[in-house]
């Protein structure tokens, strides 16, 4: 009989040494996903500022693509009309 006590006095306390590590795990579980939700956060602010400056960038191109096309432009103008006042004479 007194072997069958000791097992369950044993037993009382590795299952109070489970809870407790339990316990731990699962606030250390709870520090983890604040940690990550943080910076799941940051990353999406992030993530959005890139986004705003990839859209900057996009119209700057485009205006500077605008530019150079007019350029082109009157650059085929003059030399149109270069081209006409060599053969007037």
């Amino acid at each position: 009989m007194q072997a069958g006590l000791t097992s369950v006095i044993d037993l009382s306390y590795i299952t109070q040494d489970v809870s407790l590590l339990s316990s731990v795990a699962v606030i250390l579980g709870a520090i983890f996903v604040v940690i990550q939700l943080r910076q799941n956060n940051k990353l999406v602010g992030v993530t959005a500022r890139q986004a705003e400056l990839a859209a900057v960038q996009t119209k700057l191109t485009t205006d500077q693509i605008k530019q150079n096309n007019s350029i082109a432009d009157m650059d085929m103008v003059m030399r149109l009309y270069e081209f006409a006042n060599t053969e007037e004479v």
